[in-house]
Protein backbone atom coordinates (compact mmCIF):
# COMPACT_ATOMS: atom_id res chain seq x y z
CA UNK A 1 0.00 0.00 0.00
CA UNK A 2 0.71 3.46 -0.89
CA UNK A 3 0.84 6.41 1.43
CA UNK A 4 1.20 9.93 -0.06
CA UNK A 5 3.21 12.04 1.45
CA UNK A 6 1.41 14.81 3.56
CA UNK A 7 1.20 17.94 2.85
CA UNK A 8 3.30 19.92 5.58
CA UNK A 9 2.27 23.85 6.15
CA UNK A 10 4.74 25.97 6.52
CA UNK A 11 5.60 26.78 10.03
CA UNK A 12 6.26 30.04 11.70
CA UNK A 13 6.68 31.52 15.58
CA UNK A 14 4.83 33.83 17.25
CA UNK A 15 7.31 36.62 17.43
CA UNK A 16 6.71 36.15 13.47
CA UNK A 17 3.47 36.61 13.59
CA UNK A 18 3.44 39.91 15.69
CA UNK A 19 6.56 41.12 13.20
CA UNK A 20 4.14 40.48 10.58
CA UNK A 21 1.25 42.18 11.86
CA UNK A 22 3.41 45.16 13.36
CA UNK A 23 4.71 46.21 9.72
CA UNK A 24 1.19 45.62 8.36
CA UNK A 25 -0.49 47.98 10.69
CA UNK A 26 2.38 50.82 10.42
CA UNK A 27 1.35 50.19 6.42
CA UNK A 28 -2.01 50.80 6.65
CA UNK A 29 -1.92 53.33 9.31
CA UNK A 30 0.55 55.06 6.51
CA UNK A 31 -1.82 54.59 3.91
CA UNK A 32 -4.33 56.19 6.07
CA UNK A 33 -2.37 59.54 6.48
CA UNK A 34 -2.10 59.83 2.81
CA UNK A 35 -5.93 59.91 2.28
CA UNK A 36 -6.71 61.67 5.55
CA UNK A 37 -4.22 64.26 4.22
CA UNK A 38 -5.67 64.43 0.44
CA UNK A 39 -9.03 64.83 1.92
CA UNK A 40 -7.75 68.14 3.86
CA UNK A 41 -6.61 69.21 0.99
CA UNK A 42 -9.58 68.49 -1.07
CA UNK A 43 -11.39 70.37 1.30
CA UNK A 44 -9.09 73.80 1.63
CA UNK A 45 -9.74 73.83 -2.26
CA UNK A 46 -13.54 73.69 -2.38
CA UNK A 47 -13.69 75.89 0.74
CA UNK A 48 -11.69 78.80 -2.24
CA UNK A 49 -14.40 80.45 -4.11
CA UNK A 50 -12.69 81.12 -6.92
CA UNK A 51 -12.07 77.20 -7.61
CA UNK A 52 -13.73 74.57 -9.56
CA UNK A 53 -13.32 71.19 -8.71
CA UNK A 54 -13.94 68.43 -11.47
CA UNK A 55 -13.83 65.18 -9.86
CA UNK A 56 -12.54 62.20 -12.34
CA UNK A 57 -10.45 64.00 -14.92
CA UNK A 58 -7.73 63.25 -13.13
CA UNK A 59 -6.26 61.16 -16.91
CA UNK A 60 -7.89 58.44 -15.42
CA UNK A 61 -5.45 57.57 -12.84
CA UNK A 62 -6.98 55.93 -10.16
CA UNK A 63 -5.22 55.61 -6.39
CA UNK A 64 -3.73 52.20 -5.53
CA UNK A 65 -6.29 49.68 -4.46
CA UNK A 66 -5.54 49.91 -0.92
CA UNK A 67 -6.18 53.48 -0.47
CA UNK A 68 -9.55 53.12 -2.66
CA UNK A 69 -10.87 50.57 0.26
CA UNK A 70 -9.98 53.02 2.87
CA UNK A 71 -12.22 56.08 1.05
CA UNK A 72 -9.52 57.75 -1.42
CA UNK A 73 -10.90 59.48 -4.62
CA UNK A 74 -9.11 59.67 -8.11
CA UNK A 75 -7.77 63.48 -8.73
CA UNK A 76 -9.31 66.19 -10.63
CA UNK A 77 -8.69 69.08 -12.21
CA UNK A 78 -8.44 72.84 -10.22
CA UNK A 79 -9.10 75.62 -12.31
CA UNK A 80 -8.16 78.89 -10.83
CA UNK A 81 -9.33 81.79 -12.44
CA UNK A 82 -7.02 84.23 -10.80
CA UNK A 83 -3.61 83.30 -10.46
CA UNK A 84 -3.39 85.60 -6.80
CA UNK A 85 -5.89 83.34 -5.54
CA UNK A 86 -3.81 80.41 -4.96
CA UNK A 87 -0.49 80.98 -2.98
CA UNK A 88 2.69 79.31 -4.43
CA UNK A 89 3.11 77.04 -1.54
CA UNK A 90 -0.56 75.90 -2.23
CA UNK A 91 -0.31 74.95 -5.40
CA UNK A 92 2.78 73.02 -4.80
CA UNK A 93 1.23 71.15 -1.99
CA UNK A 94 -1.81 70.27 -4.43
CA UNK A 95 0.95 69.44 -7.09
CA UNK A 96 2.69 67.09 -4.15
CA UNK A 97 -0.45 65.23 -2.21
CA UNK A 98 -2.56 64.94 -6.06
CA UNK A 99 0.16 64.23 -8.84
CA UNK A 100 -2.51 63.36 -11.18
CA UNK A 101 -4.42 66.84 -10.41
CA UNK A 102 -3.82 68.89 -13.12
CA UNK A 103 -3.55 72.66 -12.19
CA UNK A 104 -4.51 75.30 -14.43
CA UNK A 105 -5.27 79.27 -14.58
CA UNK A 106 -6.84 81.55 -16.65
CA UNK A 107 -6.82 85.40 -17.09
CA UNK A 108 -9.28 87.32 -14.48
CA UNK A 109 -12.78 87.51 -15.46
CA UNK A 110 -15.99 85.19 -15.54
CA UNK A 111 -15.48 81.25 -16.43
CA UNK A 112 -15.61 79.46 -19.51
Amino acid sequence: MHLSPKRRWPRFSVRTLLIAVTIFCVWLGWQMSIVREREAVRRLIESRALSWLVPGLGEGIQPPFARRLLGDRPGFVVTQFEKSSLAAEEEQRIRQIFPETTVSFRPSGKPK
